[in-house]
């Protein structure tokens, strides 16, 4: 109410970290109770996941997201239900480590669900009311379908599903995905 600031979080690193990434142009930062709990993005442990802090102290209650695999981004934060609904990569064993799928996270428990299950990257715009989101899911050696999801991943309809069927009369092919070994030896690109 004065104006007057404090330092609640602070982050140093001696890798490349870079705490509090901005995620598709915005902070992920967001207050629970009145600033009490604050919800973080961090890259401290080498990957990008989510924290609950101590909004007095800055400490960090628990990570809510852990694993090998980053967050993308966040698209909706439900306070009232402490849920983060997040769009990450490299979750999916076997699949391409960049395309993004939406998921829903319990802010207690840790707990995630994915609600865009099908191989692809998926982007998403959820209506106001936070009950429904439009799903466009396109592949490089496939066709996009756009469909309207409820905020479970439940499929209500599909909007609109690419025709590629002239294309490919006239001999057209989708692109091939392939995996080579980086230079290491060792990685899969």
């Amino acid at each position: 109410a004065n104006g007057d600031t404090r330092l609640i979080i602070h982050e140093i690193s001696d890798s490349r970290t870079v705490p509090n990434l901005w995620l598709a142009g915005k902070p992920i930062v967001y207050e629970l109770d009145e600033g009490k709990e604050i919800v973080w993005f961090s890259e401290r442990d080498c990957w990008g996941h989510i924290y609950l802090c101590d909004g007095l102290s800055g400490e960090v209650k628990h990570q809510i997201t852990r694993g090998n695999w980053v967050i993308r981004d966040v698209v909706r934060f439900d306070a009232a239900a402490r849920t983060v609904y997040f769009l990450a990569g490299g979750r999916e064993a076997g699949e391409d480590p960049y395309y993004r799928h939406l998921y829903r996270v319990n802010i207690d428990s840790g707990e995630i669900q994915t609600l865009t299950p099908e191989p692809g990257d998926h982007s998403t715009q959820f209506s106001p009311d936070g009950h429904f989101f439009v799903d466009r899911c396109g592949r490089a050696d496939g066709s996009t379908v756009t469909a309207l999801r409820r905020a479970d991943g439940e499929i209500v309809c599909a909007l609109e599903i690419g025709d590629f069927s002239q294309l490919l009369s006239r001999g057209w092919r989708f692109p091939e995905p392939f995996r080579f070994t980086g230079r290491d030896g060792v990685t899969d690109l």
